[in-house]
């Protein structure tokens, strides 16, 4: 490995944890400003479609209405599907890079190696398998927490000052990690 490709890979884990803050704050938005639809994490619109194809009560394009007036209709829905094309196409990245448990976007894979990696924290303790799963359970946490905070951050920005303002967060985040990630491709 040359000494750019390890800077390279020091410099990625903290761009994908901002990609990650960013997932929280947009999602944020979308749940409370855009309609009660997850433009992050697509495994809740598959089921809610599920839902509303099955005649499930408030669970169709209504559920717009309980926006609480954000924005209009034509708006919430252009404004949803440009957030999850971004969205997509983030996760896509994350994917292309492959960083460990660094998936921006999707945490049920992480939540789960935690109990996994704590059992062999526990089991193993000093030793080299000990030592690799403190770091991972620690990468792992970390996502968490990042994915929490930008969740609590757009949510409090969202419903204490205005959707718009979470957004604007959302693009300062991704503007960090567009100039990171430029720095990570630099060869040194």
């Amino acid at each position: 490995m040359t000494s750019g490709q390890s800077t390279r890979d020091r410099r990625l884990p903290g761009v994908l944890l901002i990609l990650t803050a960013v997932t929280g704050v947009v999602d944020a938005v979308s749940i409370l400003a855009l309609g009660r639809v997850f433009v992050a994490n697509m495994t809740g619109n598959v089921v809610f479609v599920g839902f509303a194809l099955a005649g499930a009560p408030g669970v169709s394009h209504g559920t717009t209405a309980m926006a609480g007036g954000a924005f209009g209709p034509a708006v919430t829905d252009g404004l949803a599907a440009l957030l999850a094309i971004a969205m997509g196409i983030q996760n896509a990245v994350a994917r292309k890079l492959a960083v460990p448990d660094m998936t921006t976007t999707v945490l049920t894979m992480t939540l789960t190696g935690l109990g996994a990696d704590l059992r062999t924290v526990v089991r193993d303790g000093r030793g080299a398998a000990g030592r690799a799963a403190r770091a991972t359970l620690g990468r792992r946490l970390l996502v968490v927490a990042t994915m929490l905070a930008g969740a609590i951050t757009g949510a409090s920005l969202a419903l204490d000052v205005s959707p718009v303002s979470a957004l604007g967060l959302a693009a300062g985040l991704l503007t960090v990690a567009f100039g990171g990630a430029v720095a990570a491709a630099r060869p040194r």
